[in-house]
């Protein structure tokens, strides 16, 4: 990777985790399941302090680690421990389209996730008070992001 395109993708992912902090703190507010975990969470740990700075931690870490993972994915692609690929070109899309049609970008990754915790749970296992995923619109914005950068 040259220093320029290392340059360009940290800003992008910088940008991407902007976007998504407030997705992610939109999304708990609406869900009050969601909002009820992650306050029994907040008790459980007794740090003290105010939940809704409890909550805004677990929604950057949330957005970090979603980020991350997608970074992990194309570092083990890139060194051809991943093989076939996940998020480098279409194949690992299309294939999983072809089994489940009616899912989204937001599902292959949840599923491409989750296979990789197998292998590499320190890496892909979200933590207890790890939120869901980002909306399809914003896991799509983040497909997109890598298919940019690579041209694939």
């Amino acid at each position: 990777m040259t220093p320029e395109t290392y340059s360009e993708l940290l800003k992008d992912l910088q940008k991407r985790e902007k976007t998504l902090v407030p997705a992610y703190l939109a999304t708990l507010r609406a869900d009050a399941g969601l909002q009820e975990r992650l306050q029994a969470r907040f008790e459980a740990a007794e740090i003290g302090g105010r939940f809704d700075d409890f909550a805004a931690m677990c929604c950057r870490r949330s957005a970090v680690q979603f980020l991350l993972r997608t970074v992990y994915v194309r570092v083990l692609e890139d060194l051809g421990a991943l093989d076939p690929p996940r998020i480098r070109g279409e194949w690992g899309l299309a294939a999983f389209r072809e089994v489940a049609p009616a899912l989204g970008v937001r599902e292959f990754f949840r599923w491409t996730f989750r296979d990789l915790a197998r292998d590499l749970p320190a890496l892909f296992n979200a933590a207890p008070e790890e939120l869901p995923l980002p909306s399809e619109d914003l896991c799509r914005e983040t497909w997109d992001l890598w298919h940019r950068l690579d041209g694939d």
